[in-house]
């Protein structure tokens, strides 16, 4: 009977492990996670000897997905958030009480900083293309606008970046186009009279204006910005975890009344 009751910090430990769980369950602000996903396809551009466009080159829109990632994380743009969203305004002023005096000049830096914890742009690259959003927020509405407004200023800054591209495009056809005349005017000594010059010029001219005109309606007509996953309101929260804080204590709990077992049998011998 004695060596029996030796063995009641083992239960005692258990259940009271599980119980302060329990509470801090109870008790710990939920977290919500939001996620949306934004894919861009590359275009598939009709193949041509004479042109290289950078709408093919794939390491070139990795360069461009890795801008974008970090441009959607730049101060301006998170600044632009909390200007939008009243909560966010709300959780500024109560973040600026909490600090000192000497950091209330930095409070817009010092919560900017703070928000980019919650905040995670993940960029996959390759042929794929898929920006993954993902916002931690105790109030799941407040993480899914943000989730939201991030994918809306994605696709604000991938027109930039294909106007910018589609503009270097011209540039480049067009020096090109300029260097032929100028080699065809430099050949003065050649068979080919000034007829066949300007016809080859011509010629050439017509066939950039016409792979231009097919990229661009190539362009118009493929899909290039899908939607993969629309962020939504998850219905539970990813913390505090229940059935991991349970068998987490639990098996704590099981361990240290083991060793207090182990303490109480040696001091009895």
């Amino acid at each position: 009977m004695t060596q029996f009751r030796r063995f009641w910090p083992i239960p005692f430990f258990a259940i009271l492990a599980v119980i302060c769980s329990v509470v801090y369950c109870l008790v710990a602000q939920p977290l919500f996670e939001v996620t949306g996903s934004i894919g861009i396809m590359r275009p598939t551009l009709p193949p041509v000897s004479n042109f290289m466009p950078e709408t093919q080159n794939r390491w070139v829109w990795i360069r461009d997905g890795l801008a974008m990632k970090n441009m959607l994380l730049q101060d301006s743009l998170l600044q632009q958030i909390i200007a939008q969203s009243e909560i966010l305004r709300q959780r500024l002023h109560s973040y600026s009480l909490k600090l000192p005096k000497m950091a209330q000049e930095d409070t817009m830096s010092n919560y900017i900083a703070f928000l980019k914890k919650s905040i995670k742009v993940q960029y996959t690259g390759g042929d794929a293309n898929i920006f993954i959003f993902t916002v931690t927020d105790s109030n799941p509405a407040l993480a899914k606008e943000v989730v939201n407004i991030l994918m809306d200023r994605l696709k604000a800054l991938y027109d930039e970046v294909m106007f910018k591209r589609n503009d270097a495009s011209l540039n480049a056809l067009h020096l090109k186009t300029v260097a032929l005349k100028q080699d065809l005017g430099n050949n003065r000594n050649g068979a080919m009279n000034s007829f066949l010059k300007g016809r080859i010029s011509a010629a050439y001219d017509a066939e950039a204006k016409l792979y231009v005109e097919s990229v661009l309606q190539t362009i118009q007509s493929q899909t290039l910005l899908k939607v993969i996953n629309t962020p939504y309101i998850p219905a539970h929260p990813i913390w505090p975890r229940w059935d991991l804080l349970i068998l987490f204590s639990t098996v704590t709990g099981l361990l240290v009344g083991v060793f207090f077992y182990y303490i109480i049998s040696r001091i009895h011998e």
